[in-house]
């Protein structure tokens, strides 16, 4: 069987549907330990489904895992998400981090017309 996951540069939040031009996210709402038993489900590579996220946005240390640059493990990320009980100080980064980033679920502004 051959797998979409043949590539070293696998996307697997987003992907294009040639045919048509429409941008979906098929994994939207979906947490990090289901995107990883569905890419393993559909038989991505074990260092893909294993890999540790980073956002290579360090300067001073390319490479840094996501947990370590926020300061919470994906397992409390997941399970704050799903509605399970997460230490106090997990809750309060997650939901700090979130408030933080309320500009980046903001449409852009338009230019104003006439």
């Amino acid at each position: 069987m051959t797998t979409p996951f043949a590539g070293d540069d696998v996307d697997l939040a987003a992907f294009r549907l040639n045919a048509r031009h429409y941008a979906t996210t098929p994994l939207a709402g979906l947490v990090k330990s289901q995107v990883r038993e569905l890419a393993a489900a559909l038989g991505a590579p074990e260092q893909l489904v294993k890999k540790v996220p980073t956002a290579d946005l360090e300067e001073l240390s390319p490479g840094k895992p996501d947990e370590d640059a926020h300061g919470v493990s994906y397992q409390h990320i997941d399970a704050f998400l799903q509605g399970r009980d997460v230490p106090d100080e997990a809750a309060r980064i997650i939901v700090d981090t979130y408030d933080k980033s309320a500009h980046k679920r903001q449409l852009p502004k338009e230019p104003k017309k006439g």
